[in-house]
Formats: structure tokens, sequence, C-alpha cells
């Protein structure tokens, strides 16, 4: 069985991982981009607990050291890059869990949320195809997770479903939290990516107004 943290934000997400993954948890892999602490609010802490292979990709430093403390006895891969459509040295707007690549998201954060107001710093990005390639994860994977705060298209457009095929995909599609109804291009591009997944033959099982689950058909 597993244990959800107290802070996860799916309801009955261990039920979820059971009933697609059964109990059975060897030679089971996960990939998680933005892990944050690797802990808090997070969809795999659980599974890396339970013996599952992670590779946890984290481009805030501090955050990223915190993530490798968290793990420092499970199988897991924590890397200190970012992921998107061009690889290269990029702009971060560092603001704790709500870090983006993405400066309006992050001034969202600051305008909506009321966090104090980031800082800029520079992150290493890579492409996805790359990160999965020089990491050797398996072709079908079972699961990956991305909450970038705001770039999550980029992710999912930095490789394509015949070089990586997750089982299962939990993303943050904001389409529908009220804090973002007065951005359209922010919602536009999330409705986007949504149907980018769903054309790739993978189907919503969970969606509420933070969190989408699709499964691979």
């Amino acid at each position: 069985m597993y244990t959800l943290p107290s802070t996860c934000q799916i309801p009955d997400l261990d039920k979820i991982y059971i009933k697609h993954f059964g109990t059975f948890t060897n030679n089971k892999t996960f990939v998680e981009v933005g892990a944050y602490d690797g802990e808090l609010v997070s969809n795999t802490s659980f599974l890396a607990d339970a013996g599952w292979k992670g590779y946890y990709i984290e481009p805030i430093h501090p955050s990223y050291i915190k993530c490798l403390q968290r793990h420092i006895h499970n199988n897991v891969v924590v890397s200190n890059v970012a992921i998107g459509l061009e690889e290269g040295l990029k702009t971060i707007y560092n603001n704790d869990i709500l870090s983006s690549l993405d400066k309006d998201h992050a001034e969202i954060g600051v305008n909506e949320f009321n966090y104090p107001n980031y800082t800029e710093n520079i992150c290493y990005q890579l492409r996805m195809d790359t990160y999965l390639r020089n990491h050797n994860v398996p072709y079908e994977f079972d699961l990956l997770v991305v909450d970038v705060e705001g770039k999550e298209d980029e992710v999912f457009y930095s490789f394509d479903f015949n070089q990586g095929k997750p089982r299962m995909i939990i993303a943050e599609l904001v389409d529908d939290h009220q804090y973002f109804q007065k951005n359209k291009f922010i919602t536009s591009r999330v409705r986007t990516l949504r149907q980018h997944i769903q054309d790739n033959n993978y189907q919503q099982i969970y969606r509420d107004d933070i969190n989408t689950i699709f499964i691979r058909q």
C-alpha cells in the first residue's frame, strides 16, 4: 500500500495508482518535472519510498538540494536543470514553490496568490528528449508528472510520444482555475496542450482546477 503525504492535492491518488499499476513496485519508473523539494504537494514521494525508480528534475538550486536530501535513501536521480524547447541558459523567476520560467505566470503568483516578489536567477535548460536519452529512461515508462508553473506546454513539445510513452501523465493544467481566467493567453495555451495530449492517445480520468490525470489508451 502507498501512504499519501498530507499535502498531496489529488484525493485518493494512492487508489488511482493501485488501480492502474497494482501494488507491485519493482521495475516501475516515474519522471517528475518540477520536483520542488521532493515532498510538498508531491505526487511521487511515496512511490520513491515504496521502491519505484525515479527521476526528479528541479531547476531552483536550494529546492534541488532539499529534494536530494529528502530522497537520499531512495532509488532516484535528482537533476538541477529545467526542461523546455531550447537548450542553454535561461532566466527563471524564483519565488519558492511558484518559481517559473514564465514571467507572466510568476507575476500571477505575486498578484493573485500574494507571494513576495520574485527574484531573477539563471538556470540551465534541456529538452525533454535529451534528458530521457541521457538518462536511459525506458521508452515505455510508467508515470510522467509535469508541474512547472506555466511552461508545461514547452515540456511536452520538447519530446514526442514516439520517444517517450508514459503509461500515465499527471499535469498541472490551470485553464479552469479562477486566478488565471483574466489571462486568456495562458488559458488558451493550456487548452491547446490538453488537446495535444489527448490527440496522442491519452484519455482524461481525473480533472480538477489544478491537476489532470491522463492514461494511455
